[in-house]
């Protein structure tokens, strides 16, 4: 491969603030090691000093039925909250990461199972997912439901979800169904395109 010049490297730095989208990477190390990287440019426009100022670190503890994780959450008004965790790991080692895809469309409510807005499933996941195999299950143990002023703030979503073993899906909602695609790519990004 041909090295880049560098006074072109610096061109490549200064385009940096013009990313438009959250990538995350699931790197599984020969030595059985998994590294996960993410980089936070959001999918919506925000002005440079709010997007520095929006997130929160969230720890929460183990309890009889959950797993205790910590995350980075969004911190609207100065308040720290799970209710929107964009990155997040538990004390098993399991990973979720939030990515924006405006096309997602979640289930609906029609039966008296409990639901959880898609604004809280990263949180939901980290508190009962060993795995990335429980994932399928825990989902489709509630109802996931739109957050219809959310989505309008801040946009849909869907998840990469990673797990020490170097397992690692993208789960999406796509015309209210659930969908949990292999991630042997180790890539998940913003509106990804097939």
């Amino acid at each position: 491969m041909r090295m880049m010049k560098k006074s072109h490297r610096w061109y490549v730095l200064l385009l940096l603030p013009y990313a438009k989208g959250c990538t995350t990477v699931v790197v599984n190390a020969t030595g059985g090691g998994t590294v996960i990287g993410r980089t936070m440019e959001l999918g919506i426009p925000l002005p440079y000093r709010a997007s520095n100022q929006i997130w929160s670190l969230v720890a929460t503890q183990r309890d009889d039925k959950r797993f205790g994780y910590a995350a980075i959450a969004a911190a609207l008004g100065g308040a720290t909250s799970d209710a929107f965790v964009v990155e997040g790991m538990n004390e098993k080692g399991f990973t979720v990461s939030v990515q924006t895809l405006q096309q997602s469309v979640y289930e609906n409510q029609t039966t008296l199972q409990q639901s959880v807005t898609f604004d809280r499933v990263a949180a939901y996941l980290l508190q009962r997912c060993a795995s990335v195999a429980d994932v399928a299950a825990a989902l489709r143990s509630v109802v996931v439901v739109d957050a219809p002023l959310f989505a309008k703030l801040f946009g849909r979503c869907h998840w990469s979800v990673a797990d020490p073993s170097g397992t690692s899906a993208v789960v999406e909602y796509l015309e209210g169904q659930l969908s949990i695609h292999d991630n042997s790519r180790g890539l998940c990004e913003n509106q990804p395109v097939s």
